[in-house]
């Protein structure tokens, strides 16, 4: 038994998920509670943070905090002391504008061990982003990260920004948009010149970003422009010019664009991070719950007797995992099916099975079970032909009713439920208001799911305004039963050609 408890500090980067450290990665998934700021994206907290985590959000908005600094200290210090492991994560880097010390100096007083994890701070990600060099031997032999959260004008900080604007290395910002006039106002005083190169970005890595190149004398001006708001960082220096030159690397093609993942939280990693890569905001709001089945005996009794079966018809990714783990369970592994032949939906499902040291010996080119009974009939004769159908229990009844048209004797078994999130009225609810351009439908029971949210919800006038995605024909029939229409269908029915089909209607 834990005798003790251990707090992480841990850096989480500017936003983007790619941008977390394999470190912070790992820590983050040994956590038993997480207490997280307002820079920290939620989405990524979906996906790396199992839901019997413990989760506390300390953020503190502009002028407006939920929790006093002494609050977040206690509540680190009574965590650990009930000997959970805590992760206490921080936007960027946590050493870096994160009031840091004061919660190290808590834990410190109350002999709690803790560990700091660095992170990508937000200025040399938007450096990155910029193509801005920091240091540069001809222009700066040194950088400052410095807070702009004072007020210029206060006598507690009069001479501040005279100071700094006297030193020749590159000054980066942060927190300064509040504030910008009364420091441009000073520095310039303080005898900056006024054509001093600037650039700024707000929510560097995310799809939001935006960012402008400027003058220092520009620069309050420009701010109102492009209605910029925290967070941002101002990169102030002759290294900047580097940057007007650089390309920014292809705005992505789904930049700007707000897509919401509807798949079961243990599959939206597959979808999540191609649509992020290609700059999208992911949004999840789960529609199905998957999980085991509640009671096993006709499975377990189906796997002792699996020899008798000559085929094996997997048509989920979901069927393929429930079904071998069960199979691990009593200690056996694909050898038991050396006499059994297999087919598979499509590459995703044949993919986790060769996950278990097992080939398909079918796989149709268009992966719809209609397709997969063409194929099995055509190449092999399924006459008086044992099949199991590992399925969910709310898989389409065709492939059963087709087998069987063709001779086959077909056993249908569930081996995992499928059942709608009740929570995922409430959940669309709170995303409407972020302006999503595509849904995405990525099977049947997803979109009958999503539609009877939508009614409960009634969202029936928003979703006639929002692109609707379909992974292939059936799916896109069902959206049709339910009385709408998909404005999409991938042309290849998987994950990856749902993807391109949004890249391809956002260019």
């Amino acid at each position: 038994m834990k005798q003790s408890g251990y707090v992480y500090f841990v850096g989480a980067g500017p936003g983007n998920a790619q941008l977390l450290t394999i470190e912070a990665l790992n820590v983050i998934k040994q956590a038993e509670a997480i207490v997280y700021d307002q820079l920290v994206d939620e989405n990524l907290l979906a996906s790396l943070v199992g839901e019997q985590v413990e989760r506390y959000f300390v953020g503190k908005g502009d002028g407006e905090h939920i929790w006093e600094q002494c609050e977040i200290n206690e509540l680190l210090t009574r965590l650990a002391k009930q000997g959970k492991t805590v992760v206490r994560l921080k936007g960027g880097d946590p050493l870096i504008f994160g009031r840091l010390g004061e919660e190290i100096e808590c834990l410190q007083a109350s002999n709690v061990t803790y560990e700091i994890v660095a992170g990508i701070t937000a200025a040399t990600a938007a450096a990155a982003r910029l193509g801005i060099p920091l240091t540069h031997r001809d222009f700066a032999s040194s950088v400052s990260f410095i807070t702009g959260h004072l007020e210029p004008s206060k006598a507690e900080v009069k001479g501040f920004w005279k100071n700094w604007a006297k030193q020749s290395g590159t000054l980066v910002l942060y927190m300064a948009t509040k504030q910008i006039d009364g420091i441009v106002r000073e520095m310039i005083e303080a005898g900056k010149k006024p054509t001093t190169p600037v650039a700024v970005i707000a929510n560097v890595s995310l799809p939001n970003e935006a960012h402008f190149f400027a003058t220092l004398q520009q620069l309050p001006e420009e701010i109102k422009k492009h209605q910029i708001k925290a967070p941002a960082v101002m990169i102030i220096g002759e290294v900047v010019r580097l940057g007007e030159k650089h390309k920014l690397f292809s705005v992505r093609p789904l930049h700007g664009k707000s897509v919401l993942v509807t798949r079961p939280k243990h599959q939206q990693h597959s979808i999540y991070e191609p649509l992020q890569q290609a700059g999208a905001n992911v949004i999840d709001v789960p529609l199905i719950n998957i999980q085991p089945v509640k009671d096993f005996k006709v499975v377990d009794a189906t796997i002792k007797s699996i020899s008798n079966y000559d085929w094996l018809v997997f048509t989920s990714v979901n069927g393929v995992t429930n079904f071998m783990e069960r199979v691990k369970f009593f200690q056996k592994d694909a050898r038991i099916l050396s006499h059994t032949k297999i087919a598979v939906i499509g590459p995703g499902t044949k993919y986790q099975l060769e996950k278990y040291s097992l080939l398909a010996d079918v796989m149709p080119s268009n992966f719809i079970a209609e397709e997969l009974v063409r194929e099995l009939t055509t190449k092999n004769n399924m006459q008086g032909k044992r099949v199991l159908l590992i399925r969910g229990t709310l898989g389409r009844p065709v492939l059963k009713e087709e087998l069987e048209n063709k001779g086959a004797k077909v056993t249908q078994m569930s081996v995992y439920d499928n059942t709608p999130n009740i929570q995922a009225p409430e959940a669309l609810q709170r995303v409407v208001g972020e302006g999503i351009d595509y849904v995405t439908l990525t099977s049947s029971s997803t979109a009958s799911s999503f539609f009877q949210a939508v009614k409960q919800a009634h969202l029936e006038d928003w979703v006639k305004k929002t692109k609707i995605v379909s992974i292939g024909p059936v799916t896109t029939k069902t959206i049709e039963d339910m009385g709408y229409r998909a404005n999409i269908e991938a042309a290849q029915y998987t994950i990856p050609g749902l993807v391109d089909a949004i890249i391809k209607d956002a260019q």
